[in-house]
């Protein structure tokens, strides 16, 4: 295990990760991070695209995701996290590049926090929605 000094003098010891392990580090986020922005992409075109017909009484009634403000929410949430999970492959890439700080790991789990936190309430506003008001 190798060490490092810092300015104090004081040796803080901290393993150095080999280059394997910082390889498929990265790999595993670029990979994860294309498949979350694949998923809600693909969660927001089934929205978008999402219609259903049903004829009651001679009356043709259609049912699309904008005549519901929470299935709006929704989709609008699937649409944001994608786009973030898309661009939080920039910071990837360049931390992938060099052996960086763990602050900076800890930045991405406090982005990923906030994304999991939009899509959980667009999930739950369209859940409750459902349940509550469907006809």
């Amino acid at each position: 295990m190798e060490t490092e000094t810092n300015n104090s003098g004081v040796f803080k010891l901290r393993p150095i990760p080999s280059p394997i392990t910082h390889f498929s580090f990265t790999a595993s986020q670029i990979s994860l991070r294309t498949i979350a922005a694949a998923t809600s992409i693909a969660a927001a075109c089934l929205m978008f695209n999402s219609r259903q017909s049903k004829v009651l009484f001679g009356t043709n009634l259609d049912a699309r995701y904008t005549y519901s403000p929470a299935f709006k929410f929704f989709t609008m949430m699937n649409v944001v996290a994608c786009a973030f999970s898309v661009l939080s492959l920039l910071p990837v890439f360049i931390l992938g590049l060099k052996y960086s700080n763990s602050v900076n790991y800890f930045f991405l789990f406090l982005h990923d926090l906030m994304m999991v936190i939009l899509l959980t309430g667009g999930t739950g506003a369209a859940t409750a929605y459902a349940q509550t008001d469907f006809c």
